[in-house]
């Protein structure tokens, strides 16, 4: 009985990763195919407001919008909840971006070959951070979510713990191969590197600061760009609201 209801939630999930990507590759369609990861940076906006929305919010809402993939390494309560009031007339994405992590000291955020990386200074120098293992050798072809289940393979076996099994991976409906070929990458690294090939999605750490995430479950996941509202609620059963006194 227990098995058959977990069949059903991995069905209900699957559809529902089915249905996201379709919206998301119907939202891709209001921008030109055409233009570079750059030149979308370099894109102006009339007039930006938060409205209220918090960072993560506005961050992947952007993302979407301009098919900007990009990397959440660090994430706490404040970037998931607290709203933000920022206003903003003809900036271009860059600029709002920049303005948006000022809001929020505790980030940095890096713009590398094809996709955003907003991360923890504090986070990057801790040495008991997994996602900053160094990989000797990664060299794996297979679908997004494959291959972040490799990487994570990877970042267990380097620390010498069990893992799991490819059978575990459910896909959405447009899964597609992407190739990854690195010596002495950090995972982060290579993480980074998956979203830009694939340059239709992103990846979240899905941990709070502080704490382990449970055995056999990755610190991350991944999304494509248009999972918004998914990731979102994800994220929020992550970092509750703050408990009144």
């Amino acid at each position: 009985m227990r098995n058959s209801a977990k069949r059903v939630a991995s069905l209900v999930f699957a559809l529902s990763l089915a249905a996201l990507a379709g919206r998301a590759r119907g939202a891709e369609g209001a921008q030109d195919k055409t233009t570079t990861f750059d030149q979308r940076l370099e894109s102006r906006v009339a007039l930006f407001e938060t409205n209220g929305r918090p960072f993560v919010r506005v961050v992947l809402d952007l993302a979407s919008e301009f098919r900007l993939p990009l990397s959440l390494e660090y994430l706490d309560r404040n970037a998931v909840r607290r709203p933000l009031s920022l206003r903003l007339a003809n900036a271009t994405v860059r600029q709002i971006l920049t303005k948006l992590v000022a809001q929020l000291p505790e980030y940095q955020l890096s713009v590398s070959p094809g996709v955003l990386d907003f991360y923890s200074p504090q986070a990057r120098a801790d040495k008991s951070n997994p996602l900053n293992a160094v990989i000797d050798d990664f060299s794996e072809t297979g679908t997004l979510r494959m291959e972040s289940l490799a990487i994570y393979q990877a970042m267990m076996s380097k620390a010498g713990k069990p893992c799991c099994q490819a059978g575990d991976v459910l896909e959405s409906g447009d899964a597609r191969p992407v190739a990854l070929h690195f010596r002495d990458k950090k995972v982060y690294e290579l993480l980074n590197q998956l979203v830009a090939k694939d340059g239709k999605s992103l990846w979240v750490c899905t941990t709070a600061p502080g704490r382990s995430p449970e055995p056999g479950v990755k610190p991350w996941e991944v999304y494509e760009l248009g999972w918004t509202q998914f990731i979102m609620a994800d994220l929020q059963k992550v970092f509750p609201p703050e408990k009144s006194p």
